[in-house]
């Protein structure tokens, strides 16, 4: 067999060694029939093969993010980031001179991160309010679990004091219990999301394209895209493969509370090279940054408090053990303890019920874990999915 092209480098990094390599890769159609050391490479080339030889730069395997929320991303990408904020009044700033010239119907910002700011505290809608009085403005914070709005979003999604605190959320209130413009956890946080992302699937493609370019650039080449505040775009994803544009590979989790005849026809319909659905998720906490991650012990700095459950265990139970015998994986988001210990309980208990052990379940994050838990991963064959971003939490 010959290959169609080969790409030559004296700094192939493969993988199998700490240094790259001076070498080449073979490939044919769309798949890689070779790898090997320079010397080597003559034995796949023909004459139709192209050679291109890119001397000392570096040629590495794409990159492939196992966990992201890509509509989110692109979103990032087309409007705002205010992490390197130093107070609220500057990332308030920041958002208002990046829309000033823009007619979006929603103001949408990202970053935000009170644990970098020189007071600490958490925003209100005063400062939003003060530079956007007659629009609407969603903003979210760094570990995208609660948003920061203003009056006006609060006015158009019917926000106020008497409204009922949502199950799995929180409204943060003032001591009169007006909401305060800072929404806690998806209960809370998709009152407001499912306005304000509400557009058109023609603006939906642009934006995608945006971040996909920028994808190519930085060497990614295939995404899990996560669902989280049932926030995905399978209809965007699937007109910009079908006008061959969709230049990612995306697998898909929806959420785990949708319909399961739902999902089996998601797991029927998307199972192209670019797009395919790949199991569902659930929350089994939130983030001990914002205490609202389960833990097993309480709190060092707020004793007799644990942290929240996301879900009722006991439907979760019921809900996987059916998800396993339609051969459909999950992935459940746990940060504290508590959770992650919670999580292999449950996944153990379907797995025991439905007789299905060899699902790639997965447990997302995992900031805190106890001990005992460890083994249990290799015992249950789940992976242990950890994403560098959770690594440095402890920072706080």
């Amino acid at each position: 067999m010959k290959a169609d092209i080969v790409f030559m480098s004296k700094a192939l990094f493969t993988g199998k060694s700490d240094k790259p390599i001076d070498g080449f890769v073979a490939v044919k159609g769309n798949k890689i029939i070779a790898v090997g050391e320079r010397d080597k490479a003559l034995e796949w080339i023909a004459k139709h093969t192209r050679v291109k030889d890119y001397g000392e730069q570096l040629v590495l395997p794409g990159f492939c993010d196992s966990h992201l929320h890509l509509f989110l991303g692109a979103l990032e990408n087309d409007t705002i980031n205010v992490l390197d904020a130093k107070s609220e009044d500057d990332a308030a700033r920041m958002i208002y001179d990046s829309y000033r010239d823009r007619d979006d119907e929603w103001v949408i910002g990202f970053g935000w991160f009170h644990y970098f700011w020189e007071d600490k505290n958490l925003p209100t809608k005063k400062s939003l309010d003060k530079y956007f009085p007659d629009r609407p403005v969603c903003v979210f914070n760094e570990e995208v679990h609660s948003l920061w709005v203003n009056s006006k979003a609060l006015e158009i999604c019917g926000i106020t004091a008497d409204t009922p605190e949502p199950l799995g959320g929180e409204i943060q209130r003032d001591r009169n219990g007006e909401p305060t413009g800072h929404l806690l956890e998806p209960g809370a946080m998709k009152i407001i999301t499912e306005k304000a992302l509400d557009m058109s699937l023609e603006n939906e493609t642009r934006i995608f394209d945006g971040v996909m370019q920028k994808a190519a650039q930085l060497g990614v080449t295939s995404v899990s895209d996560i669902h989280i505040l049932d926030i995905l775009r399978v209809g965007a994803y699937s007109a910009l493969e079908k006008s061959g544009k969709l230049k990612l590979r995306i697998h898909f989790a929806p959420s785990l509370q949708k319909d399961i005849e739902e999902l089996k026809l998601l797991q029927a319909k998307y199972r192209s090279d670019k797009l395919q659905f790949t199991g569902v998720k659930e929350f089994m906490d939130g983030t001990a940054m914002a205490y609202t991650g389960l833990l097993i012990e309480p709190y060092s700095d707020r004793p007799d408090f644990y942290g929240h459950k996301m879900i009722e265990p006991e439907q979760l139970k019921e809900k996987m053990k059916a998800l396993f015998k339609e051969n459909i994986r999950v992935r459940l988001h746990a940060c504290g303890d508590g959770a992650v210990r919670l999580a292999l309980d449950i996944i153990e208990y379907a797995q025991n019920e439905s007789g299905k052990k060899s699902l790639r379940n997965t447990i997302e994050h995992i900031e805190n874990i106890h001990p005992d838990d460890l083994p249990r991963f290799k015992k249950l064959g789940v992976i242990a999915s950890v994403q560098p971003d959770h690594l440095w939490v402890d920072e706080y």
